[in-house]
């Protein structure tokens, strides 16, 4: 799907949720678990900083969203070409992947052997790594991770385990052209059993989870037939939009509050901002310098979502020896160590993601 410069809020979501994930991840490695003490701010910091699982969940929609807007309308062009599709999907997904494990490896590697008795390696961060990387760096994690294994047959690679939610993306890049052909008119009966056993069998070899979230990926696709739609929008009324903005602070807030989890979960989360985007996508941002900080955190989400755990690991090991109580000026040790990281996959960012375009045309070319 060609990106729109009015879909300017999917960016602005894209770029703060790998923000949450960060600043999530950085915490936990950094500061000590919260324990009641009166202070609200201290709980304030905890609680806003605690939303990088929810940050998923709305990758998993946004996701949804663009490739199942950019299948539809290929084939609605007549251009659909699974050669093209093949090569965009990798190319999008190694290009920043492969670094992103080598990195893992040296990082880790380096961690260890200058610092083998650190906490930050020992397996005690339950929130982001309960196992010591050191037994998840093997050659067979590493090509599981590659091939988009892990969780399934093999573990996240090292201390990288924000790798996780890859292996739910690949696949459900691979199982929604194969469901949406299934259900094509133009293709014989047999074509499309042939094709409906091969995602229920592809379903059954990824397993419960992967496949529960599939669901909440395919929210992505609701939003993208409500949002093309543009009758099915009041453009006059905003109350709509603020009804769905605060239901959907409602619902984080319960959410990490682990109150009634029964309604307020991914799913219900999913679906609130399922609707969110339906009825945001038709506002503008008109201040230039918004835009372009959005760009910019949009831009280098994904390098930053798969670059910053191994880093921020090994950097946190080199400068402590335990998670320290949040101050004043640890805090704004934090916000340095925020701004380190950024720097890092930007530079990532730069020297492999930027390149996406060239590679695809490139191989595309290639294979032509």
């Amino acid at each position: 799907m060609k990106h729109n410069s009015k879909l300017i809020w999917f960016d602005f979501f894209r770029g703060l949720a790998a923000f949450l994930v960060l600043i999530s991840h950085v915490r936990n490695l950094l500061f000590e678990d919260y324990v009641p003490n009166g202070n609200p701010l201290a709980q304030f910091f905890y609680f806003i900083t605690g939303f990088g699982h929810e940050a998923v969940i709305l990758f998993f929609v946004l996701s949804g969203f663009f490739i199942i807007g950019s299948i539809h309308e290929s084939v609605q062009r007549q251009q659909w070409s699974i050669r093209n599709y093949i090569i965009n999907r990798l190319t999008r997904l190694w290009i920043v992947l492969l670094p992103s494990l080598l990195l893992t490896l040296c990082w880790d590697h380096l961690g260890l052997m200058l610092y083998s008795d650190a906490y930050t390696y020992a397996g005690t961060l339950i929130n982001i790594s309960p196992e010591s990387p050191v037994l998840h760096l093997g050659i067979t994690n590493f090509e599981g991770n590659l091939f988009f294994l892990q969780t399934i047959l093999v573990t996240t690679f090292g201390s990288n385990g924000a790798l996780w939610s890859l292996s739910n993306e690949f696949w459900y890049y691979v199982l929604f052209p194969i469901l949406y052909f299934s259900f094509t008119k133009n293709q014989s009966n047999l074509k499309r059993m042939l094709l409906f056993f091969l995602f229920t069998s592809i379903l059954f070899f990824v397993g419960k989870t992967i496949s529960i979230y599939f669901m909440v990926w395919l929210l992505g696709g609701i939003s993208y037939l409500l949002v093309s739609n543009k009758h099915l929008v009041l453009r006059s009324s905003r109350y709509p939009l603020y009804f769905f903005i605060l239901l959907f602070m409602i619902d984080l807030v319960l959410i990490r509050s682990k109150k009634l989890d029964f309604v307020c979960n991914d799913f219900s989360l999913g679906i609130i901002f399922c609707m969110l985007l339906w009825f945001i996508s038709t506002y503008s941002i008109k201040r230039l310098a918004f835009q372009k900080m959005i760009l910019f955190f949009s831009n280098i989400s994904y390098s930053l979502y798969l670059t910053h755990l191994s880093f921020s690991f090994f950097v946190v090991t080199v400068f402590f020896k335990k998670r320290i109580m949040l101050t004043p000026f640890n805090f704004l040790v934090f916000i340095g160590l925020l701004t380190l990281v950024l720097l890092y996959s930007y530079l990532i960012f730069y020297v492999f993601e930027k390149n996406t375009d060239s590679v695809k045309k490139y191989l595309r070319k290639r294979f032509s």
